[in-house]
Formats: structure tokens, C-alpha cells, sequence
């Protein structure tokens, strides 16, 4: 089965979209959790990490029509709700000026600027939505002798689950055979009738 959050397709949306917001290559924009050689050049980088993945609200159970629609087949259930997760964002570069734009602290604001825009959440239609940003953070450590500063932003990210069951609990009715007894009122029967309801 499927899973239910397209992660993969939401994770090529925001690494694409992190890269062009920030300027960056995307090379420089990687993923904590997946293999990666080295990186050409020196920082800035932009490490992604998608964490906290909750359930929100109540599920909702649907009933899917096949597609194209046929009436011989069954419907399939679809399990489906809200689903909040925390978009993690760490830059690191080895410049502190704040004048630069390739500082790590600037990269971050361009991005919880950007995200925002009109055309950034067109690009996100369909696979998930920008919530609310709980602001950045400043660490930095030393690394072959020289200094790389770190901020970090946290973005609270919503998008939806989607359960198919493709498997069938029973098929569709062809036909029913419908037997009734007419009777008066001393319970004798009148007439008896049989109805065949053929599907159309």
C-alpha cells in the first residue's frame, strides 16, 4: 500500500523551493535523513529535517467511486484527515557579518520572508501549507579552526493523510429478488408478487 502523506512528494516541493527562495543551489540544500557526498564550494548550507508528525482533528471515513466510474466494480475506502508536522531548517555559514547575504542569518529570513509569497504557495498547492514559524535560533561551532555560524528556524507545516483501502469487504448488488405476500385482514393471502430488481 501506498503511503498515506506523499512525504516524497512534499520533500522534492520544499527542498526545490528552499533552494530558489534562498538562492541557493540545490545541491547545497540537503535532506538530514538521506545520504549525501560532499559538497562542492563552502557553506552557506541548508540542512532540512521533517519531525513531529501529528494527527489533527477527527478522521474522516469516504467512499471513492472507481475511475472511470463503473457500477460493477466497488467503492474503495479512503481513511483521511489533517496532518501537522514541524519543517526544521538549519543554515550554516562561515560568515558572520550580518551584511552579507550569504550569512546564515539572512538565509533564514529570507526564507520565513518568502515563504509567504503569492507564488511560493502556488508552488506548495496540492502538497502542503505553511502554518506558523516559532523563529530562529543562533549557535555556532568551530570546524577545521575557523568559526561556521548556525541559525536555525522552526515552521509549523500542514498537510493531509489519505488511507485508501484497496481491498474490497464485498462487490455490488446485480440483482435482488424481492418476495410479498398481499393478505386481508383475516390474514388470508390475496395475491403474491416477485419482484426482480435487475441493476441498471
Amino acid at each position: 500500500m501506498s503511503n498515506p502523506v506523499p512525504w516524497s512528494t512534499i520533500k522534492s516541493v520544499i527542498q526545490t523551493q528552499v533552494a530558489h527562495l534562498a538562492d541557493l543551489s540545490t545541491a547545497a540544500v540537503r535532506w538530514v535523513d538521506e545520504p549525501s557526498g560532499l559538497i562542492n564550494g563552502t557553506p552557506p548550507v541548508v540542512w532540512l529535517r521533517i519531525s513531529s508528525v501529528v494527527a489533527v482533528g477527527i478522521e474522516q471515513e469516504r467512499l471513492e467511486d472507481p475511475s472511470p466510474f463503473d457500477p460493477t466494480q466497488p467503492q474503495k475506502v479512503n481513511v483521511c484527515g489533517p496532518r501537522e508536522f514541524t519543517l526544521s531548517i538549519r543554515c550554516e555559514s562561515i560568515t558572520p557579518d550580518i551584511s552579507d547575504e550569504r550569512a546564515a542569518a539572512n538565509i533564514c529570513e529570507k526564507l520565513e520572508t518568502r515563504f509567504l509569497r503569492t507564488t511560493a504557495r502556488e508552488t506548495r498547492s496540492g502538497t502542503f501549507s505553511i502554518g506558523t514559524s516559532r523563529g530562529t535560533k543562533f549557535y555556532s561551532y568551530i570546524e577545521a579552526g575557523r568559526p561556521v555560524s548556525v541559525y536555525t528556524l522552526d515552521i509549523l507545516c500542514t498537510t493531509a493523510a489519505n488511507d485508501v483501502d484497496s481491498d474490497s469487504d464485498g462487490s455490488f448488488i446485480q440483482e435482488a429478488l424481492v418476495h410479498g405476500d398481499l393478505k386481508d385482514t383475516s390474514g388470508d393471502t390475496i395475491q403474491s408478487v416477485d419482484v426482480d430488481a435487475n441493476a441498471r
